[in-house]
């Protein structure tokens, strides 16, 4: 389901080659209200990863992912603090079991946010629902207690670079008329969780080919667009 939204993404930005967010449709005043009153949250550990697009192959480039990851914490501790004083608890994972469970609820929160980002396409029939449920349980309540506060960020991203080979080829196949788009794509994801609940409160999207998820210009430009639609800069 995640490889779907992704494909959309891709798919719209490949024939309009703009940035393009996708913001979640939640018109719970009560959500709104809890992330504007928010003051602190978790970052839950994050998940970027930069991969090489080749002929015929997807393959992860760890250093560019390590500083991807790096770049978008940083980006994301900075906005959070500039919008609205909102205080960025970074958890560390104290054992192996905690960890697989916060590798299952990294997944999980991923299926229930493109679930609710992939709703927006799925046309008229659904224009008439106004909200939604997305939750991913109580299983995160016990960081309230550790941390203080009562609310996690989760945050995802992939960015598709292009190898020199597949670069050439596409050049070779403009040069025979051949029409080939040789670039890649990023997409950054942005949601806010309710600990107590673990209701999905507020996510948004952006993606774009000219997004670098490794240059720390590219990053702050795209978390200022995700983040203009969130309740913390809308007033909604």
């Amino acid at each position: 389901m995640i490889r779907i939204s992704f494909v959309l993404l891709a798919l719209y930005l490949l024939t309009g080659c703009v940035t393009h967010s996708v913001q979640t449709s939640n018109q719970n005043p009560e959500s709104s209200q809890k992330i504007k009153s928010m003051t602190s949250a978790v970052l839950i550990p994050i998940k970027v990863e930069v991969k090489e697009s080749g002929i015929g192959s997807l393959e992860k480039l760890p250093e560019e992912s390590a500083e991807a990851n790096r770049i978008v914490k940083s980006e994301v501790i900075k906005a959070f603090s500039n919008i609205n004083n909102v205080d960025i608890v970074e958890y560390s994972v104290e054992n192996e079991d905690e960890q697989l469970l916060f590798d299952d609820y990294v997944g999980l929160y991923q299926r229930v946010a493109v679930s609710a980002e992939n709703i927006q396409y799925m046309g008229p029939a659904w224009s008439d629902r106004k909200s939604f449920n997305y939750t991913l349980g109580n299983g995160l309540s016990y960081l309230k207690d550790k941390t203080g506060s009562d609310k996690a960020i989760f945050i995802y991203g992939e960015d598709i670079v292009t190898s020199g080979g597949k670069k050439a080829l596409a050049a070779l196949a403009m040069i025979g008329g051949i029409g080939v788009n040789p670039g890649g794509i990023a997409v950054l994801h942005i949601g806010v969780v309710d600990l107590d609940t673990g209701h999905l409160l507020w996510s948004n999207s952006s993606a774009s080919q000219g997004l670098s998820l490794d240059s720390e210009k590219s990053v702050k430009s795209a978390i200022a667009e995700i983040l203009s639609t969130s309740p913390l800069t809308t007033g909604k």
